[in-house]
C-alpha cells in the first residue's frame, strides 16, 4: 500500500466515523415548545389567584368595617 492510499483510507475512515458518531438528537420538540406555554399558563393562574385573593381581602375588610360601625352605634 502506498502512503497516499493509506492517508486516503485513514482520512475516509475518520470522516465516516465522525458523520456516524452518536450526536444528541433533539427529541421531544413538542415538549420543548410546550414548556413556555405551560409556564405562561401557570403565571396567568397565579395572577388570577392574587387578584381573587385581593378582592376577597377587600370584601372582608368592608364586612369588618361594617360590623364595627354597627357595634359602635
Amino acid at each position: 500500500m502506498t502512503p497516499a492510499l493509506k492517508f486516503f483510507l485513514l482520512s475516509f475512515f475518520i470522516f465516516y466515523t465522525s458523520l456516524n458518531a452518536q450526536t444528541p438528537k433533539i427529541t421531544g420538540v413538542e415538549e420543548a415548545l410546550g414548556k413556555p406555554l405551560i409556564e405562561r399558563y401557570v403565571i396567568d393562574e397565579l395572577k388570577d389567584l392574587r387578584i381573587e385573593n385581593m378582592k376577597l381581602r377587600n370584601e372582608l375588610e368592608k364586612r369588618i368595617a361594617n360590623s364595627n360601625s354597627k357595634c359602635n352605634t
